[in-house]
């Protein structure tokens, strides 16, 4: 179907499903497109157009049943797409998603410019997130129904610069218990490409160059270990990870718990990536600066249970290993048993892969 033309003038929409739920709905409206096209193919862009002006206030799209976009304000044109507000929200309860996630997605601002659409492609020079705030939260799924006949994407999505500028990011378990979160953080990706091939990737798209600023991070493992960063940043494939620990939660008789501090980790040269499946990881070295490890070692060991191990498949090759100005300990029932005041190592040209991982893991675990 072609439309030469298409204008609406200070429209009112107030659009509903059978359900209640908002198709669309909005104020002061006004549109006007030049010759649009639809495509019939689901698997592409819906609609084309060669021109496009287009600003609305108090816009509520439905997305589907279990998601919708709000945004105080819209304004396209000339190429550029302006969102004031913007929200992708959850409009269900947990327990009704098939899915094992839940994702809670907002912006004070979202610009994108030098914005093209057509039937086969979207491509946009640059786009910016200002405050943005993700919230994923877990439904309690360990299973989900995969889509028996899912589409194939044919459509390609290029970005030549995408920034986020001072978000946050909470996960947060069923319980709404805390797993992870990230203060403050500042993420630019470039030449970022989706499409058929890429969606079918562990990462389902290509960037080439990648500059990140990371203030307060926590990941809570599981019950007994958490991690604490106090900032990370990015800067041409070289890392720096400041104030890194590991903390134990509690105290467990059947596991080891650790107890880690670093005042600095230092990545050289990182050209980690996946490889279809398997994650790649390659960097020229690893610095890391006075870490301090105290060992908490378990009185009854549980037996490791034989089965799948979690760890994903790995390839790793390293120029160097370089710990500085360290020291361990170990202790058990609250008496040490072992402690190095002071060590210095270097490693070079590592390489390692699951195997090589188990075995040293499982020596490590004998000498404790």
């Amino acid at each position: 179907m072609h439309i030469n033309n298409i204008v609406f003038s200070n429209v009112f929409a107030d659009i509903t499903n059978a359900d209640g739920k908002p198709v669309f709905m909005g104020k002061n409206i006004n549109i006007k497109l030049k010759d649009i096209e639809q495509n019939d193919n689901d698997s592409k862009i819906p609609l084309a157009f060669k021109e496009f002006k287009i600003d609305a206030k108090e816009v509520h799209i439905g997305v589907n049943e279990f998601y919708q976009i709000n945004a105080d304000q819209i304004f396209a044109a000339n190429k550029t797409l302006d969102l004031r507000k913007f929200h992708l929200q959850p409009i269900q309860k947990p327990e009704n998603y098939n899915a094992k996630n839940i994702f809670d997605f907002s912006s004070e601002r979202l610009l994108a410019t030098d914005f093209n659409i057509s039937k086969d492609s979207l491509i946009v020079s640059d786009i910016t997130f200002t405050h943005p705030d993700l919230k994923v939260t877990s439904t309690g799924k360990n299973i989900v129904e995969k889509d028996k006949n899912p589409k194939e994407v044919e459509m390609k999505i290029g970005l030549k610069n995408i920034d986020f500028q001072k978000g946050k990011i909470a996960v947060l378990q069923a319980n709404k218990d805390k797993t992870a979160s990230v203060d403050n953080f500042n993420f630019k990706l470039t030449n970022i490409v989706f499409d058929k091939n890429t969606v079918k990737e562990k990462i389902p798209f290509r960037f080439t160059n990648h500059d990140i600023e990371a203030d307060n991070i926590y990941f809570k493992a599981n019950n007994l270990q958490a991690l604490k960063i106090k900032k990370i940043s990015s800067r041409n494939s070289n890392i720096i990870v400041e104030k890194f620990q590991m903390i134990a939660l509690g105290k467990s008789a059947h596991k080891d718990l650790f107890n880690v501090t670093t005042d600095e980790i230092k990545i050289i040269n990182n050209k980690t990536k996946y490889i279809g499946q398997k994650l790649n990881i390659q960097f020229d070295g690893l610095e890391v600066k006075t870490p301090d490890i105290k060992v908490i070692s378990a009185t009854q060991k549980s037996k490791p249970k034989k089965g799948k191990s979690e760890t994903p498949e790995f390839n790793a090759k390293l120029g160097f290993i370089k710990i500085s100005n360290g020291k361990i300990s170990q202790s058990s029932l609250g008496k040490e048993k072992l402690a190095v005041g002071k060590f210095d190592i270097q490693l070079n040209n590592i390489v390692s892969n699951n195997e090589q991982l188990k075995k040293i893991c499982q020596s490590i675990s004998q000498v404790i």
